[in-house]
């Protein structure tokens, strides 16, 4: 990259007229246009002495013997004027103080903190952009400086916001509030992140995903009993930091993690009959008992093409769209794809007990009531389960002992994960956007950038198909949390074991 060109001053007589207030900046009288090109004007301006009180001088601290001596000149940055950026030719007007004998340049207001080369309005405006989630090359593109620039006005902006630690404070002086922790892990570029929500809002990124990092960070924190919430998946050390560190708090297990763990335990139920469901669902689509559902999806450009290219040859349906038919919750489906359930359990009596169990428990999680009714409904489906249906499940319903506690505290405040998940994704877009951030860049920007539609703007929200991310539609307010009892252990129907138990 070529070295910025610095601009010298020329004789009054050759430059371009303008008014000696076009820059509207205090004490600059503007003497004229050096040049204009498509992308850039150049003016020459003073800064006098005259204009002002007499400055003191930087040594002495006394403006009775200064004098006014020459000028010495320098290239300044300035935010746009007439739709171009524009750099300054500024001759600034050095006071000489008799009684050190000694010239100094006299600070300057309108200058960034007095001494760099650009104005502070410019900075200003770099700092502003920052916070709309602009990449560093488009901000320099956008006010005409050099990358290297914008990217120090980024992070100086980032020093300018308050610390994780001063939030949690200031978060923690609120006598009625209560405060709630998420905690999940990010998958961007540059690594395995740490992302972390104070009371649903961005809080912290961390760079790594360990248990050490974690525990530093919680550490840091002063009044941690004030934690009412402490959300994370089924990880084993965050299950052991949250009752660690925060031990008056209520731990809740993800209930989209949760989900997440039955599902395949319910797949695996259908591996022995998945060739008979699917051809029996082609036979039934083909003598029209029942009508093919049609499946809403988000496709790409290419993907909508190809869709249209490709309409005439209609392709047979595969076994993964009669798992995700079988996926979603009763209350989603319409009328064609109830049909189309009750027809393959009508065919297929094996399965009958592994769906219900399925059903049963994601419905679950939108019916309001206390932990300890949430145990008991658990041991109640359990116990309806045959034995051929309980083996596949022996993966979740150790789990589900394993975790009882911290499973069944959703159903005591509500909160889950969600808002985690939807700022992974804007994390991810991020990333996408920079081409691969640097950890410190993509922490600045998902931090302290408040405008999410410059990410997620230009993107359609794709169908949630499957589990759905929005449980819980009992959560409880912030305030209420603060009321909330201390956590305790909910009843099991059978004795807790530490082994497997098939």
């Amino acid at each position: 990259m070529s070295r910025r060109r610095n601009y010298k001053p020329i004789d009054v007589s050759k430059l371009l007229p303008l008014p000696p207030d076009w820059l509207n900046l205090p004490g600059v009288q503007v003497e004229g246009k050096i040049l204009e090109t498509q992308r850039l004007i150049v003016v020459q301006a003073i800064a006098t002495m005259c204009v002002a009180p007499k400055p003191a001088c930087p040594r002495c601290a006394s403006n009775v013997y200064v004098n006014k001596a020459d000028y010495r000149w320098r290239n300044v940055q300035d935010v746009e004027q007439e739709g171009k950026p524009v750099r300054i030719v500024l001759g600034r007007q050095r006071g000489y103080c008799a009684k050190c004998n000694k010239p100094f340049l006299p600070p300057l207001s309108f200058m960034d903190l007095g001494r760099r080369q650009r104005t502070r309005r410019l900075s200003d405006k770099g700092k502003r952009l920052c916070a709309e989630r602009e990449m560093p090359s488009s901000i320099a593109k956008t006010i005409g400086m050099s990358r290297r620039t914008a990217q120090s006005i980024a992070s100086e902006a980032g020093r300018e916001q308050l610390t994780p630690q001063e939030i949690f404070r200031l978060a923690t002086d609120d006598p009625d509030s209560a405060i709630v922790i998420q905690i999940d892990d990010c998958h961007p570029s540059n690594g395995t992140n740490t992302t972390l929500l104070l009371n649903g809002k961005p809080w912290e990124l961390l760079e790594d995903y360990t248990k050490k990092a974690i525990d530093e960070f919680f550490l840091s924190l002063d009044d941690r009993g004030k934690v009412r919430v402490y959300v994370c998946d089924l990880t084993d050390f965050l299950f052991d930091l949250g009752r660690k560190r925060f031990v008056s708090a209520l731990i809740v297990a993800d209930p989209f993690h949760v989900l997440k763990l039955l599902l395949p335990c319910f797949d695996s139920s259908l591996e022995h009959f998945q060739a008979g469901i699917l051809a029996e669902y082609i036979s039934a689509i083909r003598s029209g008992l029942i009508v093919r559902p049609k499946r809403a999806q988000h496709m790409s450009r290419k993907q909508k093409k190809r869709a249209k290219k490709n309409a005439k040859k209609e392709a047979l349906p595969q076994i993964g769209e009669i798992k995700i038919l079988l996926h979603t919750k009763i209350a989603e489906l319409d009328e064609l794809q109830r049909k189309a359930v009750r027809h393959i359990l009508r065919r297929f009596p094996q399965i009958r007990a592994s769906y219900a169990y399925l059903q049963r428990v994601m419905a679950l999680y939108h019916i309001p009531m206390a932990s300890a009714q949430a145990s008991e409904a658990l041991d109640k489906y359990e116990a309806k389960m045959p034995e051929e249906t309980r083996a596949h499940y022996a993966t979740f319903l150790n789990t589900c002992e394993k975790y009882r506690d911290f499973i069944c505290a959703f159903w005591d405040c509500g909160w889950s994960n969600a808002e985690v998940e939807a700022q992974n994704g804007v994390i991810a877009r991020l990333d996408q956007r920079g081409h691969g951030l640097l950890f410190p860049e993509l922490r600045r920007q998902w931090l302290y950038g408040r405008s999410t539609t410059a990410i997620l703007g230009e993107r359609k929200p794709s169908t949630k198909r499957g589990v759905s991310l929005t449980i819980g539609k009992f959560k409880k307010d912030i305030r209420a949390l603060s009321r909330l009892s201390a956590p305790g252990p909910v009843p099991v129907a059978r004795p807790r074991t530490t082994g497997w138990l098939f």
